[in-house]
């Protein structure tokens, strides 16, 4: 769409690695010129480079484009873990790591992803704060994440300043499902994390832990 609105037209995209993708595209005007950008990230920078010639001269030069790419390198300073890609809100404001074989939604105010296998499933929202997550009671948690299940559970609750971790489960259709949360504060909101799994059909808990790593919210989502 960026493309086609300064007039020019789309050719060809593709991903690389989880942290470099090429865009390519033309301006067809009296000289067709050709635009391939390579664009590098990790979680706090962006390099692009661009590199903009005559179409005609295409096939004389793709080998020496080719060759000064590839002695391109550079060190990140917040890499992004081999596997995942990230996967960026701006309406609700937030940023999430997820695998990069995951299937991915997008809303408004949050999003869903679910794994290759199905197994485990995961969700990002925002819902107006409720209190201090350090100052919230195990009672008025579990009302809130357990409204609506049935068989709901809360085995485990850690809350401290902005962030808390709960550990649930409940029952549907006769079976048991585990559901971790994972709740951050800021913004005037909460942004619930959360995975489900069926009892005994996910066990790699560094998935978790990973994604998780991964997420972080910014000031004035939508800005």
């Amino acid at each position: 769409a960026v493309v086609a609105g300064e007039g020019k037209t789309f050719m060809g995209f593709q991903w690389v690695s989880n942290t470099h993708y090429e865009l390519m595209y033309q301006d067809l005007k009296d000289i067709t010129y050709d635009y391939i950008e390579e664009v590098f990230f990790d979680r706090e920078h962006i390099i692009k480079i661009t590199c903009i010639f005559d179409d005609a001269n295409y096939a004389k030069l793709k080998d020496a484009y080719e060759a000064s790419l590839n002695s391109f390198s550079w060190e990140q300073s917040s890499p992004i873990p081999d596997g995942y890609r990230l996967c960026y809100n701006q309406d609700a404001g937030f940023e999430t790591g997820i695998p990069d074989t995951w299937t991915v939604s997008l809303t408004d105010t949050g999003m869903a992803a679910i794994d290759s296998g199905q197994s485990i499933s995961m969700a990002v929202y925002m819902v107006p704060a409720q209190g201090e997550l350090s100052q919230i009671p195990s009672t008025e948690m579990s009302s809130f994440l357990g409204a609506g299940k049935d068989g709901f559970i809360m085995s485990s609750y850690e809350h401290a300043d902005d962030y808390a971790e709960v550990h649930t489960s409940y029952v549907a259709d006769g079976v048991r499902y585990q559901n971790q949360f994972y709740l951050f504060q800021g913004n005037g909101n909460w942004y619930v994390v959360s995975f489900e799994y069926e009892e005994g059909m996910f066990q790699d808990d560094s998935i978790i832990d990973t994604c998780i790593s991964l997420f972080r919210y910014f000031p004035n989502p939508g800005s």
